[in-house]
């Protein structure tokens, strides 16, 4: 179980399990404060929390009022709970999102209007359903050298994607579909270069469907590579 006092992006990709769309988001670049409302339905076993972010790597946790109810919620709403819930934004992106899942599907609607501090926050709602299951599949390709080859054929139902690096020799990811012709990211070998011991991990609001390449120059094969992908 993760908790908002130790958000990072791996957390949240993982305790919902987090796809494309199924955290409810609002982006407040502008800065203007305000209030924003998230009403919570359906019947689910787990716990909801809210978590504010400007960059989207840190992430800090929101506390919340309950309204139906008229108490304060430090930071996640009561385990399980239903009902309607208020939080002070400000500028950054906000997440409603589950911290902690067992059983169930939950429905949550976010509306962001102005509000008392003197600046717009913005308009506007989505109603999302969290989804209640994931099915992560996890590989470990064989990188041959200075050979452009499929890490993954493409997914149209692929909702999270991560690569890890664990070996000593840097490598190159495409996202496109196309044949990679180097370690080198250029105008026409397009990727990004993943070091040694170094990850990634797609961000929730975008994860590519298509077909996702590698490319690697240490001379030798590279087995130790971790790809994670959730549908």
């Amino acid at each position: 179980m993760s908790n908002a006092s130790n958000l990072n992006v791996a957390n949240i990709a993982t305790a919902l399990p987090l796809t494309a769309g199924s955290s409810v988001a609002f982006n407040n670049p502008g800065g203007g404060k305000g209030l924003a409302t998230f009403q919570v339905t359906g019947t689910y076993i787990g716990q909801i929390a809210v978590a504010t972010s400007l960059d989207g790597l840190n992430f800090v946790s929101l506390p919340n009022t309950d309204i139906q109810n008229e108490h304060d919620n430090s930071f996640g709403i009561s385990a399980n709970a239903t009902g309607k819930f208020q939080i002070s934004v400000g500028a950054g992106t906000v997440y409603v999102y589950l911290s902690a899942y067992t059983s169930g599907a939950a429905t949550v609607t976010l509306s962001v209007g102005s509000g008392g501090g003197g600046g717009n926050s913005g308009t506007g709602s989505e109603t999302v359903v969290i989804p209640t299951q994931g099915t992560p599949t996890t590989t470990t390709p064989t990188f041959t050298n200075a050979t452009s080859f499929t890490l993954l054929v493409a997914n149209a139902n692929r909702k999270y994607l991560s690569v890890q690096n664990n070996s000593s020799g840097n490598i190159m990811v495409g996202w496109n579909g196309e044949a990679l012709t180097g370690i080198i990211p250029t105008a026409s070998n397009i990727g990004f270069v993943i070091p040694a011991g170094g990850s990634y991990e797609w961000p929730a609001q975008y994860v590519p469907t298509g077909i996702i390449k590698g490319y690697q120059t240490s001379g030798g094969t590279i087995n130790t590579v971790v790809v994670v992908e959730g549908s």
